[in-house]
């Protein structure tokens, strides 16, 4: 109930005593006036929106979360009177993380008989996931304010949110990788390969390369790419059971580890290597190593859409992996690092002449005790053991983790 409502009311109901009390005709005359007001604005807030039509649509059903999305809404005049300015209420759910929604409202000029009014609005998906723009309800009011009537709605329309994916440099994809692959990276030669392409020059990069043509037009030093070789490929193992995950919606562990697997997936199909995503929950398919902008685009839109399981053990699935590894290649673990005895399943791995690197995200303090134990154990071992290591706490601490486990892995091979 509204505050005018409520003015309303009350002033019909004083009056109508104030009249009962003194035997005062007008304050009779007063509160049927209040009343008389209270029922042409219910009357009018329901004309407000018979015969309107709305409808909304969207340029383009797949984005990446952060991005501004426009929602462009429809309105059309089937009466056949002229109508005011109506109210548009509009919800934006997501559909795979549960408690993430926005509620949108907005005005829309009259119409007047057979017109249509179009009006563009835009949210920010901060979240992956298969979010529903809609409905979009009008809102009837009246000139005073005393009624909000639901009137007609909109269909839902679908619209899928690619996780949020940070660049990463090419000397930290480089310094990621095993010996081999790294040892391709640095010596920028052909190695029997074809060329591949041409990017900007970065750190690392040797003068022989340069292509001078491209250079000169564009003002800013570009360099050959050439595809070097087919045998090494690199995968991301990532920890999606549910038990080993803490927090909830934007900011849990889940969310922050399926950043960092978005964002490596890229960075390595850029070093030219084969690329697997490993998880229970992601299609089979994606353990199969591959190249190019489709795979990219399969990993993000699996990584959009995968919830926890309530399966067998991130250990375990390592473990399984092991049977199809070969040496030589490179395996970035990204995991809370909660679970008991995983590190014994990642020292295995790289007993085999795997090239582990250890992603460790999970925001601290929501930790138990015995989780920050198993988690310290984690990171002890590994170190120990001379893998690449290195800690999250947060998604603005994302980007520096990747930095830093670059770093690790160049000093490992530097040593070895």
């Amino acid at each position: 109930m509204s505050r005018n409502l409520k003015v309303f009311l009350g002033g019909a109901l004083v009056f109508y005593f104030v009249g009962f009390m003194n035997d005062a005709a007008v304050a009779y005359v007063l509160s049927g006036i209040c009343l008389a007001v209270v029922a042409g604005c219910y009357w009018l807030s329901r004309l407000a929106v018979a015969g309107l039509q709305v409808d909304i649509h969207l340029s383009r059903h797949e984005v990446a979360a952060g991005n501004r999305v426009p929602v462009r809404v429809t309105l059309t005049n089937t009466g056949l009177i002229s109508r005011p300015a109506p109210i548009v209420a509009l919800r934006v759910t997501n559909q795979t993380i549960p408690h993430a929604e926005q509620a949108l409202e907005f005005g829309l000029p009259s119409l007047s008989r057979g017109e249509v009014a179009e009006a563009t609005v835009e949210t920010v998906l901060p979240v992956r996931g298969r979010w529903h723009v809609g409905p979009a309800q009008l809102i009837g009011t009246d000139p005073v304010g005393m009624f909000r009537r639901p009137g007609p709605q909109s269909a839902s329309v679908a619209l899928l949110a690619l996780p949020e994916v940070f660049s990463v440099p090419w000397v930290w994809r480089r310094d990621l990788l095993c010996r081999e692959a790294r040892h391709l990276a640095l010596s920028r030669v052909r190695q029997g390969g074809e060329f591949w392409g041409i990017r900007q020059h970065e750190p690392g990069d040797g003068l022989r390369h340069v292509h001078w043509k491209v250079t000169a037009h564009t003002g800013e030093l570009m360099v050959k790419e050439y595809a070097r070789g087919r045998e090494l490929s690199a995968a991301i193992w990532l920890d999606l059971r549910a038990a080993s995950h803490v927090g909830h919606g934007v900011d849990s562990s889940l969310e922050m580890s399926i950043i960092l697997a978005a964002s490596l997936v890229p960075a390595f199909l850029a070093m030219d290597q084969a690329v697997a995503l490993v998880g229970d929950g992601l299609p089979l398919g994606l353990r199969t190593p591959g190249r190019g902008e489709a795979t990219a685009a399969r990993a993000w839109r699996a990584l959009a859409e995968v919830q926890p399981t309530s399966s067998r053990p991130f250990a375990e699935l390592i473990s399984h992996q092991l049977g199809e590894a070969r040496p030589g290649l490179t395996a970035v673990t990204i995991t809370p690092g909660v679970e008991s005895g995983l590190e014994r399943a990642l020292l295995s791995a790289v007993s085999r002449g795997v090239a582990v690197r250890c992603l460790v995200a999970a925001p601290p303090e929501l930790l138990s005790d015995s989780q920050r134990a198993n988690q310290s154990r984690l990171v002890t071992r590994l170190r120990q053991a001379g893998v690449p290591v290195a800690m999250a706490g947060s998604r603005r601490e994302l980007r520096r983790a990747v930095g830093e486990l670059a770093a690790a892995g160049e000093e490992r091979v530097a040593a070895g």
